[in-house]
């Protein structure tokens, strides 16, 4: 089956201080579900999440720990993509096309983006920015 005929589950998931919910957006359920992804104890943990539907898994962005990291919905297979260099990430956005993510760097005052996995990581924009937070794409149209 390919991607554009392929029946995706229909969530909302959202961060509550130190912990990533989902809620399934059928048979009118809401109750909200732990993602049991373990985070750090800070109130500011995750700043920043997204989901790619493509390889399944939710990214987020840890401004306590200062890292970029991924799982899949069930918790398992997590990793940090990115580690180093890296100050007060605040906002995050995945494009699932380009298979990039990007966030801002808000002690940098800089955008940043690398692969999925991490890999090939520049900076985008770092002129005329001051404290960067949310950061969102528009991958109808492709642009960055």
């Amino acid at each position: 089956m390919t991607a554009s005929k392929r029946a995706y589950p229909r969530f909302l998931l959202y961060s509550e201080y130190n912990n990533l919910w989902q809620v399934k957006l059928n048979d009118n359920a809401t109750a909200a579900t732990s993602l049991r992804i373990p985070l750090t104890e800070y109130i500011y943990s995750p700043a920043a999440l997204d989901y790619n539907y493509l390889d399944e898994k939710v990214y987020w962005a840890d401004a306590s720990l200062n890292t970029i990291s991924r799982a899949l919905l069930d918790g398992s297979s997590q990793e940090t993509i990115v580690s180093t260099r890296l100050q007060n990430p605040y906002g995050l956005a995945v494009d699932p096309f380009g298979q990039n993510v990007y966030w801002t760097n808000t002690f940098e005052k800089v955008i940043e983006v690398a692969s999925l996995d991490g890999l090939y990581r520049r900076v985008l924009i770092r002129d005329d920015l001051l404290y960067p937070s949310e950061i969102v794409l528009d991958v109808t149209r492709g642009y960055d």
